[in-house]
């Protein structure tokens, strides 16, 4: 159970990021290089920006189910597994971010912010930062557990 809740932590957060790459990449190409709606295309356009808009919901979804697969993480982990789960940090980190800058590039619902757009994506780093905070707090509870054993 704590290998696949991992792996599978691991593969949700990793949407964000990938879906981030996906759209900057095929902005790149397909958009004549306009990756937010401040930008100018620089080349022909095959499709016009966004390339894609990716919901807030989705995100947000997404950050649910990791806060809920961090708890299972960190209650099922043990001090021998802290390896393999400190890995899941980097990814959790890149989640937020990728919130973040997804909510600028493609806002949904956007709200003003100085001379810029933010959309309500931003509101998933909240559950990805949450979700880093229970895998912390369950490497500290896993210590704890070995060194009252030793």
């Amino acid at each position: 159970m704590a290998k696949f809740s991992r792996v599978i932590l691991g593969v949700v957060v990793l949407v964000p990021p990938a879906l981030l790459v996906v759209f900057l990449v095929g902005s790149l190409i397909f958009s004549g290089g306009q990756v937010s709606e401040t930008m100018d295309t620089k080349w022909g356009v095959v499709f016009p920006y966004p390339l894609f808009a990716v919901p807030a919901t989705l995100l947000i979804t997404l950050g649910v189910v990791a806060i809920v697969l961090a708890v299972v993480v960190a209650v099922t982990n043990r001090f021998s597994d802290e390896e393999r789960v400190r890995r899941l940090i980097g990814p959790l980190v890149a989640a937020a971010i990728s919130s973040v800058i997804l909510a600028g590039v493609v806002p949904e619902g956007g709200t003003r912010w100085g001379d810029a757009f933010i959309g309500s994506q931003w509101i998933a780093s909240l559950f990805f930062v949450a979700a880093l905070a229970v895998l912390l707090l369950g490497l500290l509870a896993s210590r704890s557990r070995e060194r009252a054993r030793g």
